[in-house]
C-alpha cells in the first residue's frame, strides 16, 4: 500500500493520498463510523447524568454544581470538535464553499481547548472538598459561583469567536506581540472576546 502523508493548511492537519481508493473509502468509513460511535456515545452519558433518576423510594438528588459545570464545558468542547470535522470532511468531499468556516471553527478549537484544563480544575475542587469533609460536603457557595463563571466565561468567549469571525469573514488572532490585527472593524467584538477570558 503507497500512501503519502503531507501537513495540511490547518495546525496539526495531516492529508493522506492513498493510490488505491478502495482503501481510502474503507479508512474514510472507519474514521467516519468511529467519531459517529464517539459523538453518539458523548450524548448518552451527558443525557443519562442529567436525566437519572433516584432508586424508587429515595430522595432524588440535585445536580451537583461541578456534574452542571462539566457536562456543559463537555458539550461545548464536542460542539466545536464535531463542527471542524464536518468542515474537514465536506472539504475532502469537494465542497469548498465553507473553507472559511474551517478557520473560524480552527480558531474556536484554540478557544475550547481552556475546557478540559477548567474541567480538571473543578473536578479537583470537588474532590478536595470531600477529602476534607470525609465524603459529605461541597465546595463553598463562592467556589460553586466561581465554577458557573468560569464555564459561562468559556461559553461566551467561544460564541464571541464564532460570531466575530462571521461578521469579519475571518477568525480572531492576536499578533505575536499580543495586539489585535490592524485590519479595522470588529474590535468591540475582540474586547467582548478579550473580557470573557
Amino acid at each position: 500500500m503507497n500512501a503519502t502523508v503531507t501537513p495540511g493548511d490547518l495546525d496539526g492537519e495531516l492529508i493522506v493520498k492513498v493510490e488505491n481508493p478502495a482503501v481510502l473509502g474503507v479508512l474514510q468509513a472507519a474514521r467516519w463510523i468511529l467519531n459517529i460511535g464517539l459523538y453518539v456515545g458523548m450524548f448518552v452519558v451527558a443525557y443519562c447524568l442529567c436525566t437519572m433518576n433516584a432508586p424508587e423510594g429515595q430522595p432524588q438528588i440535585p445536580l451537583s454544581t461541578t456534574s452542571k459545570c462539566v457536562t456543559i464545558m463537555t458539550v461545548q468542547y464536542f460542539f466545536i470538535f464535531f463542527f471542524l470535522w464536518l468542515c474537514l470532511s465536506l472539504r475532502e468531499l469537494g465542497f469548498n464553499q465553507l473553507n472559511f468556516m474551517l478557520n473560524i471553527m480552527t480558531a474556536a478549537k484554540e478557544t475550547v481547548m481552556f475546557a478540559p484544563m477548567l474541567a480538571v480544575l473543578i473536578l479537583g475542587t470537588r474532590v478536595r472538598a470531600l477529602q476534607i469533609s470525609l465524603d459529605y460536603g461541597s465546595p463553598q457557595l463562592w467556589v460553586q459561583s466561581c465554577m458557573f463563571y468560569a464555564t459561562a466565561s468559556l461559553l461566551v468567549q467561544i460564541i464571541m469567536v464564532i460570531v466575530t469571525g462571521v461578521i469579519s469573514g475571518k477568525p480572531v488572532s492576536l499578533q505575536p506581540d499580543g495586539k489585535a490585527p490592524e485590519t479595522g472593524g470588529s474590535y468591540c467584538i475582540i474586547g467582548f472576546v478579550t473580557t470573557a477570558l
